[in-house]
């Protein structure tokens, strides 16, 4: 794990050789909680999951509707891209 993004602290955090496409990946994560936190307010412990369950994760899945990302394609993605699109974590893909 070279990145992290906390929603609830709103912190993100950037390892030691971190590449380019990491820090773009925890950059979208950072954005999508402000544009969250602008609708509905601060992620909290208490709204976490709403947060990833209910808007977070269908949002994603619009997106890589739009890009044409499905069952077909997703293997010419990253390991971790296809891992996380198989467990319907489309935030992380």
């Amino acid at each position: 794990e070279l990145g992290q993004f906390n929603a609830i602290s709103n912190n993100v955090y950037i390892y030691k050789d971190c590449c380019t496409s990491t820090l773009m990946h925890e950059l979208i994560h950072w954005k999508d909680a402000q544009d969250y936190i602008k609708e509905y307010g601060n992620i909290t412990k208490i709204n976490y999951l709403f947060y990833i369950k209910d808007y977070l994760i269908p949002k994603s899945k619009i997106e890589i509707d739009k890009l044409g990302i499905n069952d077909n394609n997703i293997n010419e993605l990253g390991g971790y891209a296809i891992k996380t699109y198989h467990l319907k974590r489309y935030d992380e893909v």
